[in-house]
């Protein structure tokens, strides 16, 4: 019927760049620890509003995946604790490793980042200090607690099971009399519901479409379509085309 087009296969990569990992722009086998690199990158943008690869092209970003560092955190944020800064850039190291090696780990991470992370600013100014270190704890625990929602909704997504894609099978016998239509183009068509199916075939020496519901045995001459090849139902499955003595048709 159709030739086989995967959406994925081994060797291809696939997704989007500035979120991939070193090993996953190289091709290379993925494991846990891949995600946790995606993870890092998006909670890098979360706390600094900036992607921590960028580039004017996917070569760029790939490059910048591979071989360069991040902006250090609190460079951009200032008032964002060492600790976190720390915590994100493990996340985000080239040797998979170094990285965290579960998600299990980065939680509490995180969690004792929200619970201790302090940054310790020099300031000739007692009050300024009682009013720089209030900001700083509002701000560990407003972010931190704004991570770990992230990363809980995250992690949820990631280890939830995915389900088995349902397999339909179905053995088409023509009707006595009626061959399939021996053609260079496509001479099977199926509706996007799998519900109808389109096939050219050749009977009494005439060749047309015959249409057929997957629920019946029994296929009905479509009129109007004699010397058709290629067909193709619309999206809406409400009609159907072909070409016909070098012109594009359709039939209702």
């Amino acid at each position: 019927m159709y030739p086989s087009s995967p959406v994925t296969e081994k060797g291809t990569v696939v997704g989007t760049f500035q979120y991939m990992s070193p090993e996953q722009v190289e091709g290379k086998d993925l494991d846990a620890r891949s995600d946790i690199f995606s993870l890092g990158a998006v909670l890098y943008e979360m706390v600094t509003g900036k992607k921590a690869f960028e580039g004017k092209s996917q070569l760029s970003v790939a490059s910048a995946i591979l071989e360069r560092e991040p902006q250090a955190i609190n460079s951009v944020k200032p008032l964002t604790p060492p600790t976190l800064d720390h915590t994100i850039r493990r996340c985000l190291a080239k040797d998979r490793e170094e990285r965290w090696q579960t998600a299990k780990d980065l939680a509490l991470e995180l969690k004792w980042v929200a619970e201790n992370g302090r940054l310790d600013l020099p300031t000739s100014s007692v009050q300024a200090q009682r009013t720089r270190a209030t900001t700083t704890r509002a701000l560990v625990w407003g972010g931190a607690s704004l991570l770990l929602a992230a990363f809980a909704g995250l992690y949820g997504w990631m280890m939830k099971p995915v389900p088995s894609p349902a397999v339909s099978r179905a053995v088409i016998t023509l009707p006595p009399g009626q061959r399939l239509a021996g053609l260079d183009e496509i001479a099977i068509a199926l509706s996007n519901d799998g519900t109808q199916l389109a096939y050219v075939a050749l009977q009494g020496g005439m060749q047309q479409i015959y249409l057929r519901s997957m629920d019946s045995s029994q296929p009905r001459a479509i009129p109007g379509t004699e010397g058709a090849s290629g067909p193709f139902f619309s999206p809406d499955g409400q009609w159907l085309g072909f070409f016909a003595e070098q012109k594009l048709k359709k039939v209702r």
